[in-house]
């Protein structure tokens, strides 16, 4: 199996990214889309160690 070293701090930058867009969508069906995928996205980098479950989520996940 390869693994890629994905900078941490890359990661926080582009899910808080994901979460602005999904606060700013007015359309809820799509807004819930976009959530699973981000719920999805996080599963993952979990799952195969890219972020640690407590410390490196950003804050703003839990606003969802």
């Amino acid at each position: 199996m390869q693994t890629v070293e994905l900078p941490k701090e890359f990661l926080k930058k582009y899910i808080s990214h994901i979460i602005k867009n999904i606060n700013e969508e007015s359309d809820k069906e799509w807004k819930g889309t976009m959530a699973r995928q981000l719920a999805f996205f996080i599963n993952n980098l979990i799952e195969n160690a890219h972020l640690n479950l407590v410390e490196e989520i950003p804050d703003n996940v839990n606003l969802l």
